[in-house]
């Protein structure tokens, strides 16, 4: 068995740890400007590009990070717990987003594309296991075109049924509304461990 030195280990600690206080510095400084702009009287809108102008000039590193930062913050508003199997689906729709997709879908035109990008990440990771079963119960062999046909009817009929028009309409109240200061701002808080400003 190999040993580990200790001083790598403490070394690795250590820019760990840079790391995180870099985060939120970071974090700290976009939270500021928001508060600055929101004080000049910039839309939502505005205020999201111009976060992301700011966010996009950071590094890859902490692009992944505030992107989960989002995904978390859109997960809270939700009511969904993050380590929950549609939350799942959904931070890994905003993590696999490229920064010029966020600057779409949280401009004035993206909100619904956003929704249903959503939606269908949703109905797909929820729907798989149930038509997997069903499919394995009728005797369905899944690498058939009779499979991909019965799971895109099921699909269809789901996404068009009241309980996913429910959802849309919920989902996209939440969405519509996403704010890049607001989720840094509930980062930040949560890792201080001070309370958001309303």
């Amino acid at each position: 068995m190999k040993t580990i030195n200790s001083n790598y280990i403490k070394k690795i600690i250590a820019e760990e740890r840079e790391l995180i206080a870099e985060h939120q510095r970071f974090n700290d400084m976009i939270l500021r400007e928001s508060q600055r702009l929101q004080a000049m009287g910039y839309s939502r809108v505005l205020l999201n590009e111009a976060l992301l102008d700011i966010i996009g000039q950071l590094g890859s590193s902490f692009i992944k990070t505030w992107k989960k930062q989002l995904a978390l913050s859109v997960l809270a508003k939700l009511g969904l717990h993050p380590q929950g199997f549609l939350a799942d689906a959904i931070a890994e729709v905003f993590e696999n987003m490229s920064l010029l997709d966020f600057r779409r879908y949280l401009g004035p035109e993206g909100c619904d594309d956003l929704t249903e990008l959503i939606l269908t990440a949703l109905g797909e990771t929820a729907l798989n296991p149930i038509v997997d079963g069903v499919m394995a119960n009728l005797g369905v062999n899944p690498t058939t075109g009779l499979y991909g046909t019965i799971k895109d009817a099921i699909e269809t009929t789901l996404q068009r049924g009241e309980i996913f028009q429910a959802l849309s309409r919920k989902l996209a109240e939440h969405i519509c509304g996403i704010s890049v200061g607001d989720a840094v701002s509930a980062f930040t808080c949560s890792v201080s461990g001070k309370r958001a400003e309303p």
